[in-house]
């Protein structure tokens, strides 16, 4: 109850009144009460929309010694073109990632992959788990700048090695299984790429791609549009954040910005990548343009929606992107969903 002096006094003066006035007493209590949830709530609302407007960092609070245990779902479908039929892969993978080091000058974070599990397609799940298919148990060791964003693997050369020998026992494996293969890409070329597929640049850059590296160090406000590279794909994302209760949330609209020119390297890029002859196989994909155009399969188009959600320590509890490549016809929509299950 909500009693000032002066309705204590009139209770002593006049004890007769005193259920009529502790009654009165009890309407205005919860009148007041009334009005104080809604103020909240309006003010709860006011600070959201402030928090809108205003400049985010998001950098993380973490301690040394603190541990967070998360589950990545990511399933992905190919419908490949001229109706060649649809592929379908899902790969489930629980990690956990321990803080070890916490200074001024940024944070030490240990990445372990401790189960992946593929399902479907076996060819669209390796492209889903993309390197750390062949992390399972091995440590990842980051190294982030004082907001959290990632610089440097620590244990890089560990970590290519490991890689490498994975690459190399799958290139293996599919040369055995298609020896025709060598007459297209000999085995030599392509096992000569990985290391530049898989240098400590382009690592990094994969794990800010999306994901919960992807936010950490980022000034966003509502608004905002930043120009990304993603997966290759050029593409502008506009960001809303909005904050409640301690929890921030942030959108990211993203759509491509490719045009003919980029499309073209885009192409040239991946046969490069996959250790094609880049000067003489890109050459024969381009000089067939015009009909790819002809048919409509000269665009990559990319309609991408994620969103997270960060609590109070800036630890991100959850992450879901969802979105549709298309690539010279062929249509690839993606599925991925990152959850906190504890910390």
């Amino acid at each position: 109850m909500f009693l000032s002096l002066d309705h204590i006094n009139i209770i002593k003066i006049y004890p007769h009144h005193k259920f009529i006035i502790c009654a009165a007493d009890f309407c205005l209590t919860a009148i007041y009460i009334t009005f104080m949830k809604k103020l909240i709530l309006s003010v709860a609302i006011l600070a959201t929309s402030l928090c809108a407007n205003a400049q985010t960092l998001i950098k993380p609070n973490f301690k040394k010694g603190d541990v967070a245990h998360y589950e990545n779902v990511t399933s992905m479908q190919i419908d490949l073109p001229m109706g060649a039929g649809s592929q379908q892969a899902k790969v489930t993978a629980l990690s956990t990632i321990t803080v070890k080091e916490a200074n001024a000058d940024g944070f030490v974070l240990e990445d372990l992959c401790t189960s992946i599990k593929p399902e479907g397609n076996e060819d669209l799940a390796e492209n889903i788990s993309a390197f750390i298919q062949y992390l399972e148990n091995t440590p990842l060791l980051l190294q982030t700048n004082k907001d959290g964003e990632v610089i440097k693997i620590v244990n890089y050369n560990d970590v290519a090695a490991k890689i490498s020998k994975g690459a190399v026992a799958k290139i293996d494996e599919l040369y055995k299984k298609t020896p025709e293969l060598e007459q297209q890409v000999p085995k030599a070329k392509l096992i000569l790429a990985l290391s530049t597929k898989y240098s400590e640049e382009k690592l990094i850059k994969t794990l800010k791609e999306t994901g919960i590296y992807a936010l950490y160090g980022k000034t966003l406000k509502t608004g905002d549009v930043a120009e990304r590279n993603i997966n290759g794909v050029k593409a502008k994302t506009t960001y809303t954040i909005s904050s409640v209760l301690g929890t921030t949330a942030i959108v990211g609209t993203s759509k491509a910005t490719m045009s003919e020119e980029d499309a073209k390297a885009y192409i040239a890029n991946q046969i490069k990548e996959q250790g094609g002859d880049d000067d003489a196989m890109a050459q024969q994909v381009l000089s067939n343009w015009a009909q790819f155009k002809q048919m409509g399969m000269d665009k990559i188009d990319l309609d991408m929606t994620e969103t997270a959600h960060i609590n109070k320590s800036n630890w991100i509890t959850d992450y879901a992107t969802k979105g549709v490549i298309k690539v010279m016809g062929t249509n690839v929509e993606i599925e991925s969903n990152t959850k906190l299950l504890d910390k």
